[in-house]
């Protein structure tokens, strides 16, 4: 099977028009960077919104700490 120059023209031509569509090493680098500050900050309002939920749980169970505690005392007292 023999190749024309004309049809290895073409194919060279079509192969290097491919290579539009292929990602370079800047193109990869480029996103990791994003990727990896969309991490960070995800991160780092993940960390916020954990800490926002603990410190109401912990308000909430305070709360109930202090209603038993007041219901002890006046059981205690109604039973005197």
């Amino acid at each position: 099977m023999t190749t024309s120059t004309q049809d290895l023209g073409e194919w060279v031509s079509r192969l290097e028009g491919g290579y539009e569509h292929l990602a370079t090493k800047a193109d990869i680098a480029d996103v990791k960077s994003e990727l990896k500050a969309d991490i960070a900050e995800l991160r780092g309002a993940m960390n916020t919104r954990f800490a926002e939920l603990e410190n109401r749980i912990m308000l909430r169970m305070a709360g109930l700490i202090v209603a038993g505690s007041a219901a002890v005392v006046t059981l205690l007292k109604l039973l005197e």
